[in-house]
């Protein structure tokens, strides 16, 4: 990674992808993810992680936060629906970004259309300083997920320790949940885990019916995946997505 990348303004995009609840075959939210300008897309996470490890989390979720700021304030904005943004362990474990993150929120119109998602590439390393977090967010209305679950840092002790509102199993599981051995007992560990404390299960990398179906067996509450909307820079609108998933059959009702 080139350093003077990393020391720079960082020129970044947005994109924008639906997640799907299997409860009342509607939009739950979508999830904005980052795409770095003149940058294959495949190599985002890489960058991320570069970043991330190199000390400039806290400045990435700042420019992501900011660049969201105006379509949260947007009602129009995808039909209103929720937005959620990814924001690591680190940043939660920081003094520093929280007093920069309530004056965040204090600029939306309506902060519950906000929603966090906790990375698990950096570790919460302050505990004590993430329940704050997690105190302000709840005083505003705004949900906090646990992304990634299955690769981070003790991730079923967190769930039980701070109190998330759903949590994302890593896509990784969900391509080789059909084949059981050790990706279907973490998806099967996070429906346990996650039916005894109340959690929203949102199952990624959604593909077809065959996800679909492993997913509500289970009892994951939400989907995401290329199969239920890829992410796009300017998505079709809300309504238009709906009647393509019916039509295809994916939001048929059991």
């Amino acid at each position: 990674m080139d350093k003077a990348f990393l020391m720079s303004g960082m020129d970044i995009g947005l994109v924008f992808q639906p997640i799907i609840s299997f409860q009342n075959g509607d939009i739950d939210s979508y999830e904005v993810l980052v795409r770095f300008i003149d940058q294959d897309p495949r190599d985002t996470q890489a960058t991320v992680n570069d970043l991330e490890h190199s000390g400039r989390a806290l400045l990435l979720d700042r420019r992501v936060s900011l660049k969201v700021l105006d379509l949260l304030n947007d009602p129009t904005f995808l039909g209103g629906y929720p937005l959620s943004i990814n924001i690591t362990g680190h940043s939660l474990s920081s003094k520093t970004f929280l007093s920069w993150f309530e004056s965040f929120v204090g600029r939306l119109n309506n902060p519950s259309r906000l929603i966090v998602e906790q990375t698990e590439t950096l570790p919460i390393t302050n505990l004590e300083q993430a329940h704050r977090f997690f105190s302000f967010c709840a005083s505003k209305g705004i949900a906090l997920f646990m992304d990634d679950f299955g690769t981070g840092h003790n991730d079923e002790l967190l769930l039980k320790t701070l109190p998330y509102q759903g949590a994302k199993l890593d896509g990784s599981f969900v391509l080789k949940w059909h084949e059981g051995g050790y990706a279907t007992r973490k998806a099967e560990e996070l429906a346990i885990v996650g039916d005894r404390l109340g959690l929203i299960l949102t199952a990624e990398f959604i593909s077809g019916d065959e996800d679909i179906h492993m997913a509500k067996s289970m009892g994951y509450h939400n989907g995401q995946g290329y199969a239920l909307g890829s992410p796009e820079e300017a998505p079709v609108s809300p309504p238009i997505l709906i009647d393509q998933l019916h039509q295809s059959g994916h939001l048929a009702h059991d």
